[in-house]
């Protein structure tokens, strides 16, 4: 095999592909990636791709190949080349890969060299088929709804395997939603897409997620949604990704989802703040954080009075409202938990929803005057106060 390739295009594939490689692969071959170079009359090309038996990448290098002298396969370390590649920057600088007659891989860019020992290919496993497409969805939207969802997912060390996972929907006459709870917090994101026959639900793995983002990060336009029995995926004109899903039942989060419109949830209060302020108010108020990581918030409409501490030291800092409707209301929330929700929120502003029991916050994006921007909400669960301060309030 002999193929030579840009910098750029390289670094980037064995960057993206080496993600998917297991840091302790069970058998040896798994902790390799497989390069490929074809040739035919129409084109050059070169592909790396990485198998783990749960979720597999395929990442071709498309214009970034120069020429294919050689077809042909090899398999390396996927740490190695990944090494190597980051070295290499984002340039047009020709990389030559070669497979030389002691069975070594060699990566040459101009006077600089890496041989690279090969792993026995003949016992790599077979890459999965494509899987059927079954909807389109805008990249770059992909991606801000995976954003907003990614903090949510925790598998409490395997004992609840399907809080591990992001749920993807997808109806006809609906929008693509992903959800993501850990029981604390409720993330829920939607975005436009064109639908084909085949989704409904789908129990994703939260890192195969991340990977399924970073396939499509950076594309203009469309990508596929991929959908099978026990699959999901994406796919763009330069990577591929597919990967098994979780077994396990996803909480009914609807029960959950806080919505106003959503039947039997009814709130006494709503603040709306500048994102700017509140965050400025929650980091001052955060050095005096106790071990607890929690803040009490009290909405009103003089402000959101934001106090964090205990008997070793107390802070309170209190954030503007540029509108509040309602009653006076203290929430306790985990500080961690409310500054992922705001951080999804990618607004100015975020209208906080308040229940008549102190249990809950319903966040989302607004504009100034408090009207609910679509396709994102969060809902974080209150910590129960059980101090003197709470019965008073």
């Amino acid at each position: 095999m002999k193929a030579t390739v840009t910098a750029g295009a390289l670094s980037s594939a064995a960057g993206w592909v080496a993600r998917i490689v297991p840091g302790r692969p069970t058998v040896p071959v798994l902790g390799g990636v497989l390069i490929e170079a074809t040739s035919d009359v129409d084109r050059d090309e070169v592909s790396l791709s990485a198998f783990d038996y749960d979720t597999a990448g395929v990442a071709r290098l498309a214009d970034g190949v120069l020429t294919v002298d050689e077809p042909g396969r090899v398999l390396v370390s996927g740490r190695l080349l990944a090494a190597v590649a980051k070295t290499l920057g984002s340039g047009e600088t020709p990389i030559v890969l070669e497979v030389g007659s002691d069975g070594r891989c060699a990566i040459v860019a101009g006077r600089s060299r890496w041989d690279m020992p090969t792993l026995a290919i003949d016992d790599y496993p077979a890459m999965p088929v494509d899987v059927d497409a079954v909807g389109r969805v805008d990249a770059a939207a992909f991606v801000a709804a995976t954003e907003r969802v990614l903090d949510v997912p925790n598998d409490h060390q395997g004992t609840i395997k399907a809080l591990g996972g992001v749920a993807i929907e997808g109806v006809a006459d609906g929008p693509l939603t992903l959800v993501a709870t850990d029981r604390w917090r409720l993330a829920v994101a939607e975005v436009d897409w064109t639908p084909a026959p085949g989704l409904e639900q789908v129990l994703v793995p939260a890192p195969a997620v991340r990977l399924a983002a970073g396939a499509v990060a950076g594309t203009s336009g469309e990508v596929e949604l991929l959908a099978s029995a026990g699959t999901f995926g994406v796919r763009t004109a330069e990577r591929t990704l597919s990967t098994r899903l979780l077994a396990e039942s996803y909480p009914r989060w609807r029960n959950l989802d806080m919505t106003p419109d959503k039947k039997g949830h009814s709130f006494v209060a709503s603040s709306t703040v500048a994102v700017a302020d509140l965050r400025a108010a929650m980091t001052r108020a955060s050095v005096m954080l106790p071990d607890a990581g929690t803040l009490d918030l009290r909405f009103t409409a003089d402000g959101v009075e934001i106090t964090a501490g205990g008997d070793d030291g107390q802070a309170e800092h209190v954030a503007d409202v540029a509108a509040h409707d309602g009653e006076e209301v203290v929430q306790r929330l985990n500080a961690q938990y409310l500054r992922e929700a705001i951080d999804g929120a990618g607004s100015e502003h975020v209208r906080l929803d308040l229940p008549s029991a102190a249990k809950a916050v319903l966040l989302r994006p607004c504009q100034p005057d408090g009207t609910p921007l679509p396709a994102y909400r969060h809902t974080v669960m209150a910590v129960r106060r059980t101090d003197a301060a709470s019965v008073a309030a």
